[in-house]
């Protein structure tokens, strides 16, 4: 995931399900609704302090950004 651009990330897991994501990443760190109220965050933290977060909506990433 690190040294990619956000649009390559996304481009790679666009519409993967939760269950896709968490087979391939693991448990996330925390799962939270999207601050904006459409969708549901799944939020990775890495043990160098850096984070990734894949944003869902009905239960489909749409987006995959530090």
């Amino acid at each position: 995931m690190r040294g990619r651009e956000m649009e390559e990330r996304t481009q790679q897991h666009m519409l993967w399900t939760y269950e896709k994501v968490g087979a391939e990443y693991g448990r996330p760190t925390r799962v939270a609704p999207s601050p904006g109220g459409v969708g549901i965050k799944y939020y990775y933290e890495m043990p160098d302090g850096s984070s990734f977060v894949f944003w869902f909506i009905d239960g489909k990433v749409v987006s995959v950004f530090p």
